[in-house]
């Protein structure tokens, strides 16, 4: 039979204490129980399930020891009467806990072939360490723990990449309570260098080579090293990553060109030793040639060319000849049709031939095209004119796309238009389509004409247009000089005074008052010449008037009746316009009676006209035994019309009067005067006599 008895109740007042590994469990007994199961289950190890201790216990406290410091425990009690159990309790949880540990000390790393081991001095209360390690060559820049503890104070680390640099550190644990962490240290696993790989070769390919070679002991993976040889040699240059197992195609390489190649043995990260060096020529299929070449030129030095493509080819050289020339090849290839070249010689004749190429593999020639650059066009609508003293301005319509132009030029006799047939060429082209010269000193006919230039090569020459240059003409340099520059001294009497300015040209007028050859008054008085374009020929009286300043320079004449009887001129006296006339007798017996001190004269205007009275004493001075000088009055009115003047003279009917006109410059540089009036003298009394008055002329000239 078996005994039976009450079934206890659960226990009350269930309590945990944490301590040392261990946990103080206490509780209120229950009536009839004989003792308790301990149910366990550690939360923090993942457990779903609780585990019965295999033994009651009895009373009302126990010390559950063994336990893991820092994990969470639940724990429950079942009160059991001798082998009828019981109700259990709830559970209660409880953490054990200890002393926090300290870092490990004397940390080091020594490196191994393909590994390092570590080594520390274990801190008190520490249990284990956690090891946290990182591959700085890889680029990481966290720590990754080990995921299991190491409870030694030693661990070998394998499986890691030689020539990688690792570093590493060590957290002590109390159990599970995380302790101090050492520093880092480093270390780079290293073992014996792999040899080369043996047995290097080389296949071509098109735009590709295929390496082979046989397996290095110790070697992890290879370093593919390729150099181009020719044309343009490099540098070896190792290719970005490392390649596994015994072969490896090369791409990307330019058929044609020779390359050299070699593998390196590579254990990790570690290099080792190099094969042998084999060198290839990537081949495609031969590059066709173009067809149709075909070439037209252009006078601007420019020569397109044409063809048609080959999908063989990536490209074309051009070959070329001038004018019959050996061939030259340009130093680029081409891609495709058109083509132009350029800086060609007009005149000359060109062939050109294309030879496909693919990279640097040359194939076939294509058939050869030719052309002759025409000259540059001739020049049309030249023209030359004066630009000004002793220059000349020429023009010309503009030839689009020419370097420059070469000027020609002659030089005729004057007056001689006649073609030439001997030319001289400036030193230096010009480049727009105008051109002034200068210093034009020779009198003459000059002739031009003008060819445009393109790339050192004339095309014909423009049809000749011709002009005469002005030259400063002699007479009116010697005129304003005696006149308006410089003044007259010893017999002869002078001075400059301000009439009206204003003009527009620079020509001279000249009014002068002579005594013609027409009685024996004349001869006795002097002069005794004929009208004159002289500027310099005799007068009593001579004036210059300079239109653009309006400065008149005025000059008196000594007088000499009679060969041995002279006397000088009487001096200027400016006044106004208004000059009262002189007082002579009526009587030519006495040949003219009053007194004369000056010479008077005055002026007024502006606009390019002057208005200019006188009163001039030198028409016949005392002489001893002949008598008293009469004076010559009147008025002259000059304005200036373009190129020429118009003058209105009221004045004494002797002596004569005469104008000039003395141009700035001429075509010839020659003493140029154009006499373009002259009033002819009555006799003497007409000067010593007021009742004949005067009269009044004008002239155009």
């Amino acid at each position: 039979m078996r005994p039976t008895g009450p079934a206890p109740a659960a226990p009350t007042g269930l309590s945990a204490t944490a301590g040392d590994h261990n946990a103080r469990l206490t509780w209120n007994t229950s009536a009839h129980a004989t003792g308790y199961f301990v149910l366990v289950r550690n939360v923090t190890a993942g457990e779903s399930g609780f585990t019965k201790l295999p033994f009651p216990v009895s009373g009302s406290s126990w010390t559950y020891g063994n336990m893991v410091n820092g994990a969470t425990y639940q724990i429950k009690l079942q009160a059991v009467n001798g082998l009828i159990e019981g109700s259990t309790t709830a559970a209660v949880s409880v953490t054990p806990t200890g002393p926090t540990p300290a870092a490990p000390t004397g940390l080091t790393a020594r490196a191994a072939d393909r590994g390092v081991v570590l080594t520390w001095n274990m801190p008190a209360h520490a249990s284990c360490v956690s090891i946290l390690q990182r591959n700085v060559t890889a680029g990481e820049s966290d720590f990754t723990r080990f995921p299991y503890p190491v409870c030694d104070d030693t661990f070998t680390i394998s499986s890691l990449v030689n020539g990688a640099t690792y570093q590493y550190k060590v957290q002590a644990y109390n159990d599970l309570i995380a302790g101090g962490t050492t520093g880092a240290v480093s270390a780079v696993p290293t073992g014996p260098a792999p040899p080369g790989p043996e047995s290097l070769t080389v296949s071509s390919r098109n735009g590709k080579a295929i390496l082979y070679w046989n397996a290095a002991s110790r070697a992890t993976s290879y370093y593919i090293w390729a150099r181009r040889v020719s044309p343009n040699p490099e540098s070896w240059t190792r290719l970005q990553f490392g390649v596994s197992g015994s072969t490896f195609t090369v791409g990307s390489l330019i058929n044609g060109a020779t390359y050299e190649f070699r593998v390196q043995s590579v254990d990790g990260l570690q290099p080792g030793g190099y094969s042998n060096t084999v060198s290839v020529v990537p081949l495609g299929p031969t590059p066709q040639a173009p067809g149709n070449l075909a070439a037209s030129g252009s006078w601007r030095g420019t020569a397109t060319l044409t063809w048609s493509n080959t999908s063989t080819a990536g490209g074309y050289f051009i070959y070329v000849s001038d004018n019959g020339s050996a061939w030259t090849r340009l130093p680029f290839a081409v891609s495709s049709d058109p083509w132009t070249a350029s800086a060609l010689t007009p005149g000359h004749t060109y062939r050109f031939q294309l030879r496909a190429v693919n990279g640097y593999q040359e194939g076939n020639y294509s058939n050869v095209a030719s052309v002759t650059i025409p000259l540059p066009p001739k020049v049309t609508g030249l023209g030359a004119q004066q630009y000004g003293p002793y220059k000349s301005r020429i023009t010309w319509n503009s030839v689009s796309g020419a370097d420059g132009y070469n000027i020609y030029y002659a030089v005729n006799a004057p007056g001689n238009h006649s073609t030439p047939t001997s030319w001289r060429r400036y030193t230096y082209p010009v480049t727009g389509n105008r051109f002034t010269a200068e210093y034009l000193i020779t009198p003459g006919v000059y002739f031009y004409k003008v060819a445009a230039v393109k790339n050192g090569v004339e095309g014909p020459a423009s049809t000749p247009a011709s002009m005469s240059p002005l030259m400063e003409n002699r007479a009116h340099y010697e005129a304003r000089a005696a006149y308006l520059v410089y003044r007259a001294s010893g017999a002869y009497s002078s001075t400059l005074i301000q009439g009206g300015g204003g003009g527009s040209d620079s020509d001279l007028f000249m009014a002068r008052a002579p005594i013609l050859n027409l009685d024996w008054f004349s001869d006795l008085i002097g002069d005794g010449r004929n009208f004159s374009d002289e500027i310099f020929a005799s007068s009593r009286v001579s004036f210059v008037w300079e239109p653009r300043s309006g400065k008149i320079g005025a000059m008196a004449y000594p007088s000499c009746p009679l060969a041995f009887a002279c006397k000088d001129a009487l001096k200027f006296q400016q006044t106004g316009t208004s000059i009262p006339w002189g007082t002579e007798c009526d009587h030519v017996a006495t040949i003219c009676g009053g007194s004369y001190s000056y010479n008077k004269i005055g002026a007024s205007g502006g606009g390019g006209a002057v208005y200019v009275g006188f009163q001039f004493a030198n028409s016949l001075n005392t002489v001893a035994g002949i008598g008293i000088p009469g004076a010559i009055d009147g008025t002259l009115n000059v304005a200036q019309q373009g190129r020429s003047f118009r003058a209105t003279l009221r004045a004494d009917m002797y002596p004569s009067w005469e104008f000039l006109r003395i141009p700035h410059y001429t075509t010839n540089g020659m003493n140029s005067v154009l006499f373009f009036g002259g009033r002819r003298q009555k006799t003497i009394e007409y000067l010593c006599s007021r009742c004949h008055g005067q009269s009044t002329v004008t002239y155009q000239g």
